[in-house]
């Protein structure tokens, strides 16, 4: 699975419909920093839903991404094993947000 989404992404095949195959992968490192390339997919809260299936997610970067928002962070919030969460640039998480998730149990 981590090898085929990488391979996917990287090539701007995964979209909002395909991704649900990716729904309780395996996946332990995911970088989705796809909003700063032109022509770009946008991850978005739904993509994150998805993601945080995932038991075994110790590292996320969304870097970029210009679509999460709370309610794509608070999906994240059940990912336990979560060690590395990337948010440069994602311009609609704001303080709440942030907050959200540092004080989550």
């Amino acid at each position: 699975c981590q090898q085929a989404f990488s391979y996917l992404f990287e090539r701007k095949l995964i979209n909002q419909y395909n991704i649900l195959a990716f729904e309780g992968c395996p996946l332990s490192h995911v970088t989705l920093t796809s909003d700063f390339r032109a022509g770009a997919i946008p991850v978005t809260d739904d993509w994150l839903k998805i993601l945080a299936c995932s038991s075994v997610l110790q590292y996320l970067d969304l870097s970029g991404s210009k679509h999460i928002t709370r309610r794509g962070i608070a999906y994240l919030c059940k990912v336990s094993n979560l060690v590395t969460l990337k948010l440069k640039g994602c311009t609609a998480i704001n303080d709440a947000a942030l907050s959200f998730i540092i004080h989550h149990p």
